[in-house]
């Protein structure tokens, strides 16, 4: 009697809960806040990566996890709110990676947003480091050091110092041979180079050092390879005289500009060097150096006396 009793008033409630469960509201909570936002990458160097994306005020953490492309697992890292970026460091050199940010809004780790990915980031690859130096002599105060082009976009430092010296002399040209001269006779000199990306910056491992003297009877008769006609170069020094943009014009004796005149090198010394080139013909010039508020200038006779138009002599120097 009491079964049956039970059984009368049972049966409608069950059926009144399932006819009316869609009704109430779902057990899974809404986020309590917004997903990161504005994620962005900015790689320093060859292995280190700036992360950063937008937050809330109301944000507790932050969950980033990092990843090479097509590998599975992540390298997560927590960050603590309201900090919103991160440097990640130990990557692989040319290696595309992939990253996400996953918002916590409380002290649950559940309490969490869904993961927004950023884009992804390729830190940069170093220069080939310097290979096949040479160095061959021109006359008995000058040489000319070579090596084979560490790839495009690239310039070079080279360091030369005499041997017992603790000082080296930086040259930085983006040429694959640098004439080197006022060397001093009978004098043994060492030297060594790096070369460093135009775009990032990043300088590839030193070279291997070499050797070479200042002296007549030590000349290299090795073949010259890419910069056939070297000795035909025609440069003149200047001293610059601070850190602003250098710039040297050539001119014809009525005083009309003929060309602009390319940087050879540039030295930690604070010596410039201009190319004149081969192909002047014989004549009266002048070459004006320009570096900041002082203005330099040199007046050059270009003589005919061999198939490359001559040697380039100074005649006056005015500061």
């Amino acid at each position: 009697m009491l079964k049956h009793r039970f059984m009368k008033y049972a049966y409608p409630l069950i059926a009144f809960v399932l006819m009316t469960a869609h009704s109430f509201p779902s057990f899974s909570k809404a986020e309590k806040g917004k997903p990161a936002a504005q994620l962005a990458a900015t790689v320093l160097n060859s292995t280190t990566v700036k992360l950063t994306w937008l937050g809330t005020p109301k944000d507790n953490c932050y969950r980033l996890r990092v990843r090479p492309v097509g590998v599975l697992t992540w390298t997560t890292y927590n960050v603590s709110a309201p900090t919103c970026t991160r440097r990640i460091s130990d990557l692989k050199p040319g290696t595309s990676y992939q990253w996400q940010v996953q918002t916590q809004f409380g002290k649950s780790p559940r309490d969490t947003s869904t993961y927004t990915s950023g884009p992804n980031f390729k830190p940069w690859e170093p220069c080939e480091t310097p290979q096949g130096l040479i160095a061959m002599m021109d006359g008995t105060d000058g040489a000319a050091l070579m090596w084979v082009p560490a790839g495009d976009s690239v310039q070079y430092k080279v360091r030369v110092r005499p041997e017992g010296s603790k000082e080296w002399i930086t040259y930085a040209t983006d040429k694959n041979v640098l004439m080197v001269t006022g060397l001093e006779k009978n004098q043994g000199y060492e030297w060594y180079l790096v070369a460093q990306s135009k775009a990032s910056g990043l300088e590839s491992d030193p070279s291997e050092k070499s050797f070479f003297a200042a002296s007549p009877d030590v000349v290299d008769n090795m073949p010259i390879g890419n910069y056939a006609g070297y000795d035909g170069s025609q440069l003149l020094t200047f001293y610059a005289t601070g850190n602003d943009a250098i710039e040297a014009t050539l001119q014809n004796h009525m005083g009309e500009r003929v060309e602009k005149l390319p940087i050879y090198y540039t030295a930690s010394n604070g010596l410039v060097a201009f190319n004149v080139g081969e192909n002047l013909p014989p004549g009266l010039y002048n070459v004006s150096y320009r570096c900041g508020t002082q203005v330099q200038s040199r007046t050059l006779m270009i003589t005919g006396e061999n198939d490359n138009a001559g040697p380039v002599e100074a005649l006056a120097t005015a500061p």
